[in-house]
């Protein structure tokens, strides 16, 4: 079986508490999205609950991929009513997609969402005043996409780590060397390393 895992200095990442809230940036290519997705599935994986929120449906399909899971597993909630709210908050992942007021809409109708870690994909086309205000004190918080390209300040947020897979903003207190796709470079509490989007033979 292959899987794709993060590595760094060749072992494989455990994603501990003291990592997030996590910022993740990356340009369109640079391999900012696969690393997101398969950091939600290594949470996942270690039976921690995710809400995983993105703009696109093929993001949401990739990490479904990832993960294994068959269309009668899929928890992907095209709209979130209150009937379905109950069933989903039961879900160990649940996944949505779609406009910034869907997933507003959506992250206010979901029971006990604090619990889980919250995964934001596309945040330079998701990411709102009223979103941000909802999740940006949430300390198991991952934010991903093009930081440059987000209108909102994100400096506001005591970010754990950050890591960038292409050139980030001035305020990340690095620059991103020209490493290939798949490989970025991440600060935790003073210390970088390069983290590496990788496959795994088990």
């Amino acid at each position: 079986m292959t899987e794709l895992h993060v590595s760094i200095a060749g072992a494989r990442v455990r994603f501990e508490p003291n990592w997030f809230p996590m910022l993740i940036h990356g340009a369109g290519g640079s391999g900012v999205s696969l690393a997101t997705i398969v950091i939600a599935a290594e949470l996942v994986r270690a039976e921690e609950s995710v809400v995983f929120l993105s703009r696109w449906p093929m993001v949401v399909k990739r990490l479904q991929e990832e993960l294994g899971l068959s269309k009668q597993l899929d928890v992907t909630a095209p709209s979130l009513r209150a009937e379905v709210a109950t069933p989903l908050s039961e879900s160990r992942l649940v996944t949505m997609h779609g406009n910034s007021e869907f997933l507003l809409r959506s992250m206010r109708a979901l029971p006990h969402w604090a619990d889980r870690y919250v995964v934001l994909k596309n945040c330079e086309e998701t990411l709102t005043p009223d979103l941000f205000a909802i999740i940006k004190d949430h300390p198991r918080l991952i934010l991903s996409g093009d930081v440059v390209e987000t209108k909102l300040d994100l400096t506001t947020v005591g970010w754990a780590s950050q890591t960038a897979f292409s050139k980030p903003p001035s305020w990340f207190g690095f620059d991103k060397k020209p490493w290939p796709k798949y490989i970025g470079l991440t600060k935790r509490h003073g210390k970088y390393d390069e983290l590496i989007v990788t496959e795994a033979h088990e």
